[in-house]
């Protein structure tokens, strides 16, 4: 998924896109069958729209039906669920509350969705 090459002293690191979203689309299935309120599973961010870099992480909205859990807990729950050699950032949001957001932020949360891909 991540390749480091060595020139002597020059480093170049780049990210096999294809194989990093392959890897995040079976772990995004494994989570939703294991996890009844999520609805849906989106790469979002650098490595969605193709401007990543060797060192880009991974960045998932879950889309969750409800959760009665806070955001940490959240976290504590979802995380393991995408163990890789890639870093992962989650975005772990009810569908409630995404739309609250987008209302009160003047359509970022559309901005996040258009430029995504849906992994499960």
């Amino acid at each position: 998924m991540r390749r480091i090459r060595s020139f002597g002293s020059a480093v170049s690191i780049w990210l096999d896109r294809e194989s990093a979203i392959a890897e995040l689309r079976q772990a995004a299935i494994r989570l939703k069958d294991s996890c009844p309120e999520v609805k849906e599973v989106r790469l979002v961010g650098s490595l969605a729209r193709g401007d990543h870099t060797g060192t880009s992480d991974a960045d998932i909205l879950l889309v969750l039906r409800e959760s009665r859990l806070n955001p940490v807990e959240r976290l504590r729950r979802y995380i393991p669920c995408f163990h890789s050699g890639l870093a992962v950032d989650i975005l772990p949001f009810t569908e409630r509350e995404l739309a609250l957001l987008d209302m009160r932020e003047t359509g970022h949360v559309r901005g996040l969705m258009e430029g995504s891909i849906l992994l499960a």
